[in-house]
């Protein structure tokens, strides 16, 4: 009797397990228990997944979900906002995947987010063997000195590229990229970008940054200005295959790829030009195409549809810098298309409250909406 009643406690007990564990209360329940209380929460949309076990994924249901220290976040299709204690923040975009560490750190694997740390806060990210901080946290923990709350909060996104680069971009406050060995390998003033290559980032080789001040756009983008040869003949075929097209008198860069998009036969040639920021306007029948380096600094080559044998203006070979016009858009992706009306979170900032806005593209249009208040 006694046997039968042990048997049937067990049984009880496995299917309160099962319960639990199917209704995705067991994550909270164990770290609880073992004393790890949530550092923030996050506020989801579309496909967004937590790592119940080692690569054993759960969707996230609950509207407000805990995040622990150790917790794995997968976003697909969707995108999250976290927002940690102190008033930390971090937005994710789709196809991302990131991970919480110990002394506040963010570890990121696939995919780019965009971040808020407030003044007299500390947060650090860790991509490949880069770590991203900002400038004054990094000074508060090499000095004596204390840091005033009236210093400004740091704003900017880290994007880890197709190709296993990484982007690096400053909105407000400056940010500090230290290697493995927690050198400084360069610093970023508010409003700026790099672009670190992908042996860097995996740590196989050093890398320098470049100088500072005035130097020719040929110079500062060295070795990552090899692959422009094979963007130059993109551009090429895509006036080829543009040629005689009736084009929009409002046309720019979200139309023009749009009516490229189904015409052209490589759609991943396609998706290697729109890594970069690209003006597009049109001009008498046909158009013209600016794009830019991924940072934004120079604009690199220029393009009118009309002439379908050469680039008209290919201004990386050239002593000649052109500024990178401010209208140039992004439209990469990461590894998803904007395009295909999938939700693409990109930080910006909204008017003077420097709110997240997340960007739901669909076709031609963009409705922006608020994700979180």
């Amino acid at each position: 009797m006694r046997r039968r009643s042990v048997y049937k406690s067990l049984v009880y007990f496995l299917g309160l397990a099962l319960l639990l564990l199917t209704n995705g209360i067991p994550w909270t329940v164990i770290e609880a228990r073992e004393g790890n209380l949530p550092i923030g929460e996050m506020v989801s949309r579309g496909a967004v997944n937590f790592d119940v076990w080692e690569n054993v994924w759960k969707g996230v249901e609950a509207s407000h979900f805990p995040i622990f220290k150790g917790t794995k976040i997968k976003v697909g299709k969707g995108s999250a906002v976290i927002n940690l204690v102190n008033n930390r923040q971090i937005e994710v975009a789709q196809h991302s995947l990131l991970s919480f560490g110990e002394n506040d750190q963010i570890y990121l694997s696939e995919g780019s987010i965009g971040f808020r740390i407030p003044a007299a806060t500390h947060m650090s990210f860790r991509v490949g063997a880069l770590s991203i901080v900002s400038s004054r946290s990094l000074q508060a923990s090499t000095s004596a000195l204390m840091v005033s709350a009236n210093d400004d909060e740091a704003i900017g996104a880290i994007l880890y590229n197709s190709d296993k680069s990484v982007t690096v971009k400053s909105l407000q406050g400056k940010l500090s990229i230290l290697d493995q060995d927690r050198s400084v390998l360069t610093q970023l003033p508010s409003k700026g970008s790099t672009t670190i290559p992908s042996r860097a980032v995996s740590g196989k080789e050093k890398w320098v940054a470049p100088q500072s001040g005035r130097a020719s756009a040929k110079a500062s983008l060295g070795q990552s200005s090899q692959g422009f040869n094979a963007v130059e003949q993109y551009l090429v075929d895509f006036s080829k295959r543009m040629k005689g097209m009736k084009l929009p008198s409002d046309l720019n860069a979200r139309k023009y790829f749009s009516l490229l998009e189904p015409i052209y036969p490589d759609q991943k040639i396609i998706r290697t030009v729109r890594q970069y920021p690209v003006k597009v306007v049109k001009e008498g029948e046909s158009y013209n195409l600016l794009l830019c380096d991924r940072d934004r600094r120079f604009t690199i080559i220029g393009d009118l549809g009309s002439t379908t044998d050469f680039v008209d203006k290919p201004y990386w070979r050239q002593e000649e810098d052109v500024t990178c016009p401010e209208d140039a858009v992004y439209l990469g992706d990461n590894p998803g298309n904007p395009a295909s009306g999938a939700a693409t979170a990109i930080p910006i900032l909204l008017n003077e409250a420097m709110m997240w806005t997340l960007i739901v593209s669909s076709g031609d249009e963009e409705d922006r909406r608020p994700l979180c208040p």
